[in-house]
């Protein structure tokens, strides 16, 4: 008898199947209008001091992506603080740039790491990741809302919805189950990372603002008044 989760677990199917095109489509007309929007931000490309940043920041989001905590009451939830510093160099440097540390990021944690496996779209999915960080962080008032609405977005649309998409292609269990699961997961995770993500801008913020002349000047940063 055709049920309801008969049809959810076809349906899901169908999308996990084809929802990468989708996902494709959307970062490419989002990273054509941000390089519109933000063509000033990829002067840093040229610049001697960006490079040096981003060679040091790649490093911290490496050892960052190696350590990992295990919460007890699942064994599939993973909490990993590289993320961290995907917002801050798209809160430095723009959406495209963030973007594509975010992108190359994820090939050099493969090449680091033997126990992760690489699709080319992991390397979008992290594109997208940046480029969400950008958009709400580069140039703007940093306050709690635009913090809430970052982590939201890439919790939804990257953990949640494009990287189940191109995972799912290696998942030999129930899909239904799978996808529950990994939605459960990315929840339960939300408000620790979205506490994480607020605490540390608002300490740099703050260590900014004391201590200007020991802190390197990464790019454009205006904080908001509210936290």
């Amino acid at each position: 008898m055709y049920t309801a989760f008969n049809f959810i677990e076809n349906f899901l199917k169908i999308f996990l199947k084809y929802g990468n095109f989708l996902i494709l489509l959307i970062v490419i007309i989002l990273l054509a209008l941000c390089i519109e929007n933000y063509r000033h931000s990829l002067k840093n490309f040229i610049n001697k001091k960006f490079i040096i940043n981003c060679l040091i920041l790649s490093i911290i989001n490496l050892i960052l992506s190696r350590i990992y905590f295990v919460i007890e009451i699942c064994n599939d939830i993973e909490f990993h603080l590289n993320f961290l510093v995907n917002a801050f160099v798209s809160m430095f440097y723009g959406p495209v740039i963030g973007g594509a540390f975010c992108a190359i990021n994820e090939v050099v944690r493969f090449v680091f790491s033997r126990e992760v496996f690489f699709t080319p779209m992991l390397f979008i999915n992290s594109l997208f990741s940046g480029i969400i960080y950008g958009m709400f962080f580069y140039e703007r008032d940093i306050v709690f809302w635009r913090i809430f609405l970052s982590k939201f977005c890439t919790t939804l649309f990257v953990n949640i919805v494009a990287n189940s998409i191109c995972l799912s292609h290696f998942v030999d269990e129930n899909i239904c189950l799978w996808f529950s699961l990994r939605t459960a997961k990315n929840i339960f995770l939300f408000p620790v990372e979205i506490s994480l993500l607020h605490l540390s801008i608002k300490t740099f913020i703050l260590i900014t603002k004391k201590k200007k002349k020991n802190i390197y000047q990464f790019g454009t940063i205006t904080s908001g008044k509210t936290f």
